[in-house]
């Protein structure tokens, strides 16, 4: 991911918006249980906070981002995407099509074979 000047344009700083997810995604998805009490260093220095503190940190920074874009958003009298009804009707129904159905009795930790474990 390089870095954005002031001339780059929207094109380059939506490329570069989904590079970051990209790799977050990716860096997330790599990490272990067993690995979330191992301390982690933040900007090279120690962090004195373990990898599963630093994940809802980052999660709960990601929330403080986007409710700032939101409100920005309002602001501005645009409503945010996750805030159109209509699109987030069309996202629903998108996700109950994708909904996995399981034996009568069958607990959500069950393993679907199709889809593997608590899916």
């Amino acid at each position: 991911m390089g870095k954005l000047s002031a001339a780059d344009g929207k094109v380059s700083l939506v490329a570069t918006l989904k590079q970051s997810f990209d790799y977050c995604t990716e860096a997330l998805a790599k990490v272990d249980d067993s690995a979330l009490a191992l301390e982690v260093s933040m900007f090279g220095h120690p962090s004195h906070q373990s990898r599963g503190a630093m994940m809802i940190v980052l999660a709960a920074d990601w929330a403080d981002h986007y409710s700032t874009a939101a409100s920005y958003l309002r602001l501005n009298g645009i409503l945010p995407p996750r805030a159109d009804p209509k699109k987030l009707a069309a996202q629903q129904r998108v996700q109950v099509a994708f909904v996995v159905h399981r034996p009568l009795g069958a607990s959500i930790d069950t393993p679907n074979r199709s889809t593997g474990p608590g899916v």
